[in-house]
């Protein structure tokens, strides 16, 4: 395993991009993009206040691994299915942990979170409480962007020096601006070419399966992100589960996302983890989370070959709830847990079961 640096425009350059190794790309054990807007300004706010910001963790493969593409456009309605890429032999590099940053920094330099692009103010450097925020980034609509808000993907990628980066902004700023005012947009450009386009402020660990292919297989990979991403908050012990679930089975992302669209086109917000938690349960296999039940395979297995009647038991409690009660959106269904053992009766005796859509 080796360490790796390169700048933020590079890497930003590097995602859905052959140029480099094959280009950075996520494998289908990753979760969905969860950040908010808030969230992706803190972090270039870190960045220019030269905090660091973790290394990333990658495998560098040939295998016919399903992944994906980052999403330059970000929008909630999105489905993961519609970046999957075609399976190919070719070298590759497969973000095992870093997702979250790395998909901010391609919406925020190359792309819009709901249709709004992300703005710098250019005379912004000085600590605004309560948020403890110095440099300031927004998300907004371009069309009522004003002065001193700039579009950052525009500095970012403007390659000229600094200075006159600079001197373009204040010649077009079409405000009186102060000596003051000057000095600190001649100063944020500068502390912008230098954190995003000239240090190697991106460190990744790279894990290489294609000059030492004995290293690491892919058992080897999940078993690593795994625990590189069991350590901390960002991911739930659902996500974790779903990793490996997606490990054997390569269209799960697919038909979970189509379970929870039909569960969810009545007003109701069921999730992947109530589908996982009601799927260890309808096997018997006891409703507490535990990674273990699904790293041994027999799980896992259980659940691919059951899916359709684990689906269509869900589905048809999800029915009567619709056609026979009052339970019709989230706020006279405060707990879908309640539910399981209405779904496990469902599931074990169908034919009694009958009686719920009659």
């Amino acid at each position: 395993m080796k360490n790796q640096k390169e700048t933020i425009r590079k890497i930003v350059n590097y995602l859905n991009n052959e140029e480099k190794d094959g280009g950075f790309w996520l494998p289908n054990i990753q979760r969905p993009f969860v950040w908010t807007e808030e969230q992706i300004e803190r972090l270039f706010d870190s960045i220019m206040r030269e905090y660091p910001i973790s290394t990333l963790l990658v495998w560098r493969t040939n295998s016919k691994i399903k992944c994906r593409k980052f999403i330059d456009h970000y929008k909630q309605s999105l489905k993961l299915s519609d970046f999957y890429v075609s399976e190919n032999s070719q070298t590759k590099l497969l973000v095992l942990d870093g997702q979250q940053r790395l998909q901010s920094l391609f919406i925020g330099l190359k792309g819009s979170y709901e249709k709004k692009e992300l703005f710098f103010n250019v005379l912004s450097g000085d600590l605004v409480a309560p948020e403890d925020i110095r440099y300031q980034f927004r998300f907004i609509n371009s069309n009522t962007a004003k002065f001193p808000w700039i579009k950052f993907k525009e500095i970012v990628f403007n390659y000229e020096t600094f200075d006159e980066i600079a001197e373009n902004i204040i010649e077009y700023s079409d405000t009186e601006l102060t000596k003051e005012d000057k000095r600190r947009i001649r100063k944020n450009i500068a502390r912008t070419v230098k954190q995003f386009c000239s240090v190697d402020f991106i460190i990744y660990q790279e894990l290489d399966s294609v000059d030492n292919p004995e290293a690491y297989n892919e058992e080897d990979v999940v078993e690593i992100f795994i625990r590189a991403n069991s350590g901390g908050t960002q991911l739930g012990k659902s996500d974790l589960l779903f990793s490996l679930l997606t490990s054997s089975w390569d269209v799960a992302d697919e038909e979970l996302e189509d379970l929870i669209d039909e569960l969810n086109r009545n007003g109701y917000s069921f999730t992947r983890d109530f589908v996982l938690k009601t799927c260890i349960t309808l096997l018997d296999k006891g409703a507490q989370y535990d990674v273990n039940k699904f790293r041994d395979g027999v799980t896992r297995e259980e659940i691919i070959k059951n899916w359709d009647t684990i689906a269509n038991a869900i589905k048809d409690v999800k029915d009567f709830l619709l056609g026979k009660t009052f339970l019709r959106t989230d706020k006279a269904l405060p707990s879908y847990l309640a539910l399981i053992p209405i779904i496990y009766f469902r599931y074990h005796h169908p034919k009694n079961g009958l009686m719920l859509s009659s």
